[in-house]
């Protein structure tokens, strides 16, 4: 960290968020400091939406429902 700073966490987003950048902050990026867009390898996959994440959580307990078998009438003992 270089006052208060994170330089890594600048220089990610900075690769990953390239096409949001100028012509002039591309070509100072890359001329002066080095630094290049990320290929499309190297970023993170996209976030994934709530509907998605719900998807996904359904279907794990659908699954683990027909897995697991309780009988009809539950006791327990007195």
């Amino acid at each position: 960290m270089h006052q208060g700073e994170d330089l890594g966490r600048w220089v990610r987003s900075v690769r990953y968020g390239w096409d949001k950048l100028t012509g002039v902050q591309q070509w100072l990026c890359e001329h002066i400091l080095g630094i290049t867009p990320a290929a499309d390898d190297e970023k993170p996959p996209p976030r994934r939406s709530q509907a998605d994440k719900w998807a996904l959580n359904y279907q794990a307990a659908r699954q683990l429902r027909t897995f697991t078998h309780f009988p009809a009438r539950w006791n327990t003992p007195c």
